[in-house]
């Protein structure tokens, strides 16, 4: 999907691929959700606090890279879902929390004409990576806590989430280690959560519920680009 910077990018990081399912827990939704979690197994319960990293014209954003800290430590996704081959409610990632894997990509993206951030945007390292986004113009835009329970089911993770601005979703998720394995993993999802009667995705989930909520100016930059 990325190319040049794709394959470049395979050459320092050994990736996991995270692809998920997300529902929002309503009334809708309830019965099913209701059964899947009670025949899961509960693995634990944390409070994350995320913060949402990007420019003041949200370019990280619209381009389906999320840069983040959570509880501090910082992490990038980057969107891998092609939009001609999208499933409404299935996402396609690839997770980097290693911080100097962060600049690179980030550094890579600002050096292609692939994705338009800014030239100034290039990150230096002279300190903390905190410090550094910051003075190459990547601020903290969005922030919220979620009360996060994780259930197992078989190869299956289950996130049930509580969001503190009062939305609550589940995500259904599993992780492979080959670019090839995600259609086959995106199939056992939708088959999986088919056996809930849970099919229908939400609109938005968290951050875009978030910013749909509380950030107009943002969130009319998404609907421009075509990502919700």
């Amino acid at each position: 999907m990325f190319g040049k910077v794709r394959r470049e990018i395979d050459i320092f990081l050994k990736n996991m691929f995270e692809i998920e399912k997300k529902l929002v827990y309503n009334e809708e939704n309830k019965e099913g959700i209701d059964k899947l979690i009670s025949s899961a197994v509960f693995i634990k319960e944390v409070v994350n606090d995320d913060v949402y990293y990007d420019t003041e014209n949200s370019d990280l954003l619209v381009k389906e890279i999320y840069l983040r800290t959570r509880n501090g430590l910082f992490e990038l996704k980057v969107s891998q879902s092609e939009k001609k081959k999208s499933i409404r409610g299935i996402e396609q990632h690839i997770e980097i929390e290693n911080e100097d894997e962060i600049r690179k990509y980030l550094n890579m993206k600002n050096n292609t004409e692939e994705v338009e951030i800014p030239p100034h945007c290039l990150i230096k390292k002279n300190g903390e990576l905190k410090d550094d986004l910051e003075k190459a113009g990547y601020v903290p835009k969005f922030s919220y806590k979620v009360t996060r329970k994780k259930y197992k089911s078989g190869k299956f993770v289950i996130d049930f989430d509580e969001a503190d601005y009062g939305f609550t979703t589940v995500e259904i998720e599993l992780l492979v280690e080959k670019e090839e394995e995600m259609a086959g993993a995106m199939k056992k999802i939708i088959d999986f959560a088919k056996s809930y009667g849970l099919e229908k995705s939400p609109e938005r989930g968290k951050l875009f519920e978030y910013i749909y909520r509380f950030n107009k100016k943002a969130y009319k930059r998404v609907v421009d680009a075509g990502i919700v």
